[in-house]
């Protein structure tokens, strides 16, 4: 995006030119300080799951989280404060403020070119690039709503649902993120032979709503055009999404639906009785309907909710695929 007009959230005056640079200039040097004192292997690999705690800890010397955030969030608000308090958009809650150090921060944050905070300042002296960081803390595509992310689980729904040729569909698609996911879903219906799908994607996130609901990422052109291009042949008549906020937290959003699917939600192993959360997700599938959990980072959610709702009649058709009673 190149002009204010194009942009999704209406900028304000932003930060001033003279805090910016000051800004800039502090962290310039803590990154310099970075660079000649941090072992090099903290410069390469920026996946955080095979950080040792005690990488964290001596990146935290060299670049401390909690004073980024500060500076960081502090911009951002000057840019479009406003905005966000209309969206209720809480930037503790963005991948910098779930963070346990700089390793997780630009873990994730791809278009970071040099991968230290500096650079970060640089972008926030344009309304365009600050709009942009802004998504790309909500909306990293590590977060797990490609459409490819699931590829056996949807390949499963796709067999289920091949005894349903003819029938119109309904879909909750529960914690979609940007929505990739729920169109992926929608497809694997109508490839299985519906007549009509119509399917609902929930977020809490109201950044990742705007980003499923205007099918774009501000903050990536290229996974903007792969999305489009993925969804020709997906008309309207045939296949209705739509998106809305919600939390697992909250009953569901309708009941009877044929297909419920949370991939890469739910966290923690099942134990005991049957979670709140998972019970309502069971509770909004029709007789008959499908309820399809996975989670990429937990291997053990396909048994562990097989266990749970075994007790209860439902029959499991794939890791991860259960059909109600």
């Amino acid at each position: 995006m190149s002009s204010s007009e194009a942009l999704w959230l209406e900028p304000a005056g932003g930060p001033s030119a003279a805090e910016l640079s000051e800004r800039r200039r502090w962290w310039e040097a803590r990154s310099d300080s970075f660079r000649a004192h941090a072992p090099a292997a903290l410069h390469a690999d920026a996946d955080r799951r095979e950080r040792p705690a005690e990488a964290h800890g001596l990146c935290e010397r060299y670049l401390p989280l909690d004073s980024l955030r500060g500076d960081l969030f502090a911009c951002l608000r000057a840019w479009f404060g406003p905005a966000l308090d209309e969206l209720e958009v809480d930037l503790a809650t963005s991948s910098l403020g779930r963070a346990r150090s700089w390793l997780d921060a630009r873990a994730e944050l791809p278009s970071l070119a040099s991968g230290l905070p500096a650079e970060l300042f640089v972008r926030c002296a344009a309304a365009a690039s600050a709009h942009a960081l802004l998504f790309e803390l909500f909306c990293s595509p590590r977060l797990g709503a490609a459409l490819t992310r699931y590829p056996a689980q949807l390949s499963a729904i796709g067999a289920a649902l091949a005894g349903e040729s003819g029938r119109a569909l309904r879909i909750w698609d529960a914690g979609c993120a940007t929505g990739e996911g729920t169109w992926a879903l929608a497809r694997a219906a109508r490839d299985a032979g519906a007549s009509r799908v119509a399917a609902l994607g929930t977020t809490p996130w109201p950044l990742e709503l705007l980003c499923a609901q205007r099918r774009a990422f501000p903050h990536d052109p290229q996974r903007t055009a792969q999305l489009r291009a993925a969804l020709e042949g997906l008309d309207e008549a045939s296949c209705a999404l739509s998106f809305a906020r919600h939390d697992l937290r909250q009953p569901p959003p309708g009941r009877d639906y044929d297909l419920v699917a949370c991939h890469g939600v739910l966290g923690g192993v099942v134990q005991g009785a049957l979670p709140d959360d998972l019970r309502r997700l069971a509770g909004a599938v029709a007789s008959g309907g499908l309820l399809s959990v996975t989670d990429a980072f937990r291997e053990d959610r396909h048994a562990a909710v097989a266990r749970a709702l075994a007790e209860l009649g439902w029959r499991e058709l794939a890791p991860g695929l259960l059909r109600k009673p």
